[in-house]
């Protein structure tokens, strides 16, 4: 089995919320658009990292429908627009 398809049996899978404007979130940066994709609430408002430094996310982008896996390493925190 190649190992693309060992590492997304093993994603966690996540569904991406609807960013709402002025709020913190913990996500990813959508390989298909380029546009953020919230998937955890960032409680520090942008002050602390993400907790997660290992594993993979699949998650699908609400902006373009794109589905892909992405490492915790790329998690970001962002502000909703």
């Amino acid at each position: 089995m190649p190992d693309a398809q060992m590492t997304a049996k093993r994603a966690i899978v996540v569904s991406a919320k609807a960013a709402a404007g002025g709020s913190w979130y913990y996500g990813f940066a959508c390989r298909g658009c380029g546009g953020d994709i919230a998937v955890f609430d960032d409680k520090s408002n942008g002050d602390k990292p993400p907790a997660a430094t290992t594993g993979h996310f699949a998650v699908t982008c609400l902006h373009c429908a794109d589905a892909g896996t992405y490492e915790a390493t790329e998690m970001k925190s962002f502000q909703g627009k």
